[in-house]
Protein backbone atom coordinates (compact mmCIF):
# COMPACT_ATOMS: atom_id res chain seq x y z
CA UNK A 1 0.00 0.00 0.00
CA UNK A 2 2.91 2.50 0.86
CA UNK A 3 3.95 2.36 -3.21
CA UNK A 4 0.10 3.16 -3.83
CA UNK A 5 -0.26 5.91 -1.62
CA UNK A 6 3.28 7.51 -2.74
CA UNK A 7 1.72 7.16 -6.24
CA UNK A 8 -1.64 8.56 -5.79
CA UNK A 9 0.61 11.90 -3.95
CA UNK A 10 2.80 11.89 -6.77
CA UNK A 11 0.25 12.14 -9.14
CA UNK A 12 -1.68 15.05 -7.17
CA UNK A 13 1.30 17.04 -6.80
CA UNK A 14 1.46 16.95 -10.43
CA UNK A 15 -2.08 17.63 -10.93
CA UNK A 16 -1.38 21.08 -8.32
CA UNK A 17 1.55 22.09 -10.29
CA UNK A 18 -0.17 21.89 -13.68
CA UNK A 19 -3.03 23.17 -12.38
CA UNK A 20 -1.14 26.47 -11.01
CA UNK A 21 1.24 26.79 -14.37
CA UNK A 22 -2.54 26.76 -16.13
CA UNK A 23 -4.26 29.57 -14.22
CA UNK A 24 -0.83 31.82 -14.64
CA UNK A 25 -0.99 31.45 -17.95
CA UNK A 26 -4.18 32.19 -18.30
CA UNK A 27 -3.82 35.89 -16.48
CA UNK A 28 -0.77 36.36 -18.05
CA UNK A 29 -2.60 36.32 -21.44
CA UNK A 30 -5.43 38.39 -20.06
CA UNK A 31 -3.27 41.30 -19.50
CA UNK A 32 -1.15 40.65 -22.10
CA UNK A 33 -0.65 43.76 -24.72
CA UNK A 34 -3.34 46.06 -22.06
CA UNK A 35 -1.86 49.48 -20.54
CA UNK A 36 -2.70 50.29 -17.18
CA UNK A 37 -5.72 51.07 -16.52
CA UNK A 38 -5.11 55.04 -16.01
CA UNK A 39 -2.54 56.74 -18.40
CA UNK A 40 -4.40 60.44 -18.48
CA UNK A 41 -2.07 63.50 -18.16
CA UNK A 42 -3.25 67.03 -18.31
CA UNK A 43 -0.88 69.26 -20.66
CA UNK A 44 -0.08 72.96 -19.72
CA UNK A 45 -1.17 75.73 -21.64
CA UNK A 46 -1.23 80.04 -21.03
CA UNK A 47 -4.57 81.35 -21.80
CA UNK A 48 -3.95 84.54 -23.38
CA UNK A 49 -7.61 85.70 -23.21
CA UNK A 50 -11.22 85.30 -25.26
CA UNK A 51 -12.10 88.14 -27.77
CA UNK A 52 -14.24 87.53 -31.03
CA UNK A 53 -13.10 87.02 -34.55
CA UNK A 54 -13.98 87.10 -38.08
CA UNK A 55 -12.75 84.10 -38.75
CA UNK A 56 -14.26 82.41 -41.91
CA UNK A 57 -14.37 78.53 -41.69
CA UNK A 58 -13.15 76.78 -44.93
CA UNK A 59 -16.40 74.98 -45.33
CA UNK A 60 -20.17 76.08 -44.76
CA UNK A 61 -19.93 74.84 -41.20
CA UNK A 62 -20.41 77.42 -38.76
CA UNK A 63 -20.16 75.52 -36.02
CA UNK A 64 -16.96 75.11 -33.29
CA UNK A 65 -13.69 76.00 -34.56
CA UNK A 66 -9.81 74.64 -33.72
CA UNK A 67 -7.23 76.45 -35.59
CA UNK A 68 -3.53 75.30 -34.82
CA UNK A 69 -0.90 78.16 -35.80
CA UNK A 70 2.71 76.57 -35.81
CA UNK A 71 4.18 79.19 -37.35
CA UNK A 72 5.09 82.92 -37.24
CA UNK A 73 3.96 83.36 -41.00
CA UNK A 74 0.49 81.96 -39.95
CA UNK A 75 -0.32 83.42 -37.53
CA UNK A 76 0.91 87.14 -38.53
CA UNK A 77 -1.25 86.10 -41.62
CA UNK A 78 -4.65 85.89 -39.74
CA UNK A 79 -4.18 87.83 -36.37
CA UNK A 80 -6.03 90.66 -37.50
CA UNK A 81 -8.90 88.31 -37.27
CA UNK A 82 -9.35 87.97 -33.67
CA UNK A 83 -9.98 91.05 -31.36
CA UNK A 84 -9.79 90.20 -27.79
CA UNK A 85 -12.06 91.42 -24.78
CA UNK A 86 -9.90 93.44 -23.16
CA UNK A 87 -6.21 94.79 -23.40
CA UNK A 88 -6.31 93.56 -27.36
CA UNK A 89 -2.63 95.58 -28.63
CA UNK A 90 -1.03 93.81 -25.85
CA UNK A 91 -2.41 90.31 -26.06
CA UNK A 92 -1.36 90.38 -29.92
CA UNK A 93 1.86 91.93 -28.66
CA UNK A 94 2.19 88.67 -26.42
CA UNK A 95 1.06 85.86 -29.34
CA UNK A 96 3.37 88.13 -31.81
CA UNK A 97 6.32 87.32 -29.74
CA UNK A 98 6.20 83.78 -29.38
CA UNK A 99 8.79 81.10 -30.30
CA UNK A 100 7.29 79.68 -33.05
CA UNK A 101 9.44 76.59 -32.99
CA UNK A 102 8.89 75.68 -29.29
CA UNK A 103 5.60 76.72 -29.01
CA UNK A 104 2.25 77.15 -31.01
CA UNK A 105 -0.98 79.39 -30.69
CA UNK A 106 -4.07 77.03 -30.49
CA UNK A 107 -7.47 79.00 -30.76
CA UNK A 108 -11.18 77.44 -29.96
CA UNK A 109 -13.99 78.80 -31.58
CA UNK A 110 -17.51 78.94 -30.31
CA UNK A 111 -18.98 78.92 -33.39
CA UNK A 112 -20.60 81.65 -35.42
CA UNK A 113 -22.84 84.15 -33.16
CA UNK A 114 -25.18 86.73 -33.95
CA UNK A 115 -25.05 88.41 -31.15
CA UNK A 116 -23.43 89.72 -28.18
CA UNK A 117 -23.44 87.63 -24.90
CA UNK A 118 -21.77 83.94 -26.51
CA UNK A 119 -18.41 82.99 -24.51
CA UNK A 120 -16.35 80.24 -25.00
CA UNK A 121 -13.14 79.46 -22.85
CA UNK A 122 -10.96 76.40 -22.99
CA UNK A 123 -10.62 74.69 -18.92
CA UNK A 124 -7.97 71.73 -19.20
CA UNK A 125 -6.24 69.46 -22.20
CA UNK A 126 -5.57 66.00 -21.18
CA UNK A 127 -3.39 63.55 -23.23
CA UNK A 128 -5.58 59.81 -22.90
CA UNK A 129 -3.26 57.25 -24.32
CA UNK A 130 -3.32 58.65 -27.83
CA UNK A 131 -5.75 61.11 -27.93
CA UNK A 132 -5.94 64.99 -26.93
CA UNK A 133 -8.59 65.71 -25.59
CA UNK A 134 -9.61 69.26 -24.80
CA UNK A 135 -12.21 70.15 -22.19
CA UNK A 136 -14.19 74.07 -22.83
CA UNK A 137 -16.84 75.79 -21.57
CA UNK A 138 -19.26 77.84 -22.78
CA UNK A 139 -22.02 80.19 -22.45
CA UNK A 140 -24.77 81.60 -24.30
CA UNK A 141 -26.67 84.86 -23.19
CA UNK A 142 -30.21 84.34 -21.61
CA UNK A 143 -33.69 85.08 -22.24
CA UNK A 144 -33.14 88.06 -20.15
CA UNK A 145 -29.98 89.12 -21.47
CA UNK A 146 -29.46 92.41 -23.36
CA UNK A 147 -27.63 91.45 -26.62
CA UNK A 148 -26.72 93.44 -29.02
CA UNK A 149 -26.35 92.50 -32.96
CA UNK A 150 -23.05 91.65 -33.65
CA UNK A 151 -21.92 88.17 -36.14
CA UNK A 152 -18.87 86.58 -35.32
CA UNK A 153 -17.23 83.90 -33.63
CA UNK A 154 -16.32 84.73 -29.76
CA UNK A 155 -13.18 82.66 -29.22
CA UNK A 156 -10.62 81.54 -26.53
CA UNK A 157 -6.45 81.70 -27.39
CA UNK A 158 -3.89 80.07 -25.84
CA UNK A 159 -0.36 78.69 -26.53
CA UNK A 160 1.09 75.62 -26.11
CA UNK A 161 4.55 73.40 -26.40
CA UNK A 162 5.05 72.12 -29.35
CA UNK A 163 4.83 68.12 -29.67
CA UNK A 164 3.03 68.58 -26.51
CA UNK A 165 -0.36 67.14 -27.64
CA UNK A 166 -1.50 64.12 -30.66
CA UNK A 167 -3.11 64.70 -34.04
CA UNK A 168 -5.69 62.66 -32.27
CA UNK A 169 -8.26 65.06 -31.34
CA UNK A 170 -11.62 65.15 -29.31
CA UNK A 171 -13.65 68.12 -28.12
CA UNK A 172 -16.04 68.26 -25.45
CA UNK A 173 -18.17 71.66 -24.56
CA UNK A 174 -19.74 71.80 -20.98
CA UNK A 175 -18.98 68.09 -20.55
CA UNK A 176 -20.81 67.35 -23.71
CA UNK A 177 -18.48 65.81 -26.72
CA UNK A 178 -18.78 67.97 -29.67
CA UNK A 179 -18.01 68.72 -33.33
CA UNK A 180 -15.28 70.85 -34.18
CA UNK A 181 -13.79 71.87 -37.79
CA UNK A 182 -10.30 71.62 -37.16
CA UNK A 183 -7.67 73.89 -39.59
CA UNK A 184 -4.09 73.49 -38.81
CA UNK A 185 -1.57 76.41 -40.31
CA UNK A 186 2.25 75.09 -40.26
CA UNK A 187 3.83 77.43 -42.77
CA UNK A 188 2.99 80.21 -45.11
CA UNK A 189 -1.22 79.99 -45.76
Amino acid sequence: MDGEKKLVFFLLSIAVVVSGLLVIDCKAKATEGKMPADTAKTVDFIDIGQGNSDWNPSRDFYGPQYLRFGSKAAWISKMNLFFFDEDHENKQNRLNEINFSEQEILIFTYGRAGTTGYFIKLDKIVMHDDTTQFYLQSRKPGPETDTGQMLGHPFDAVVIDKGAISEKLEFYIDNQKAAFETTAMNGEP
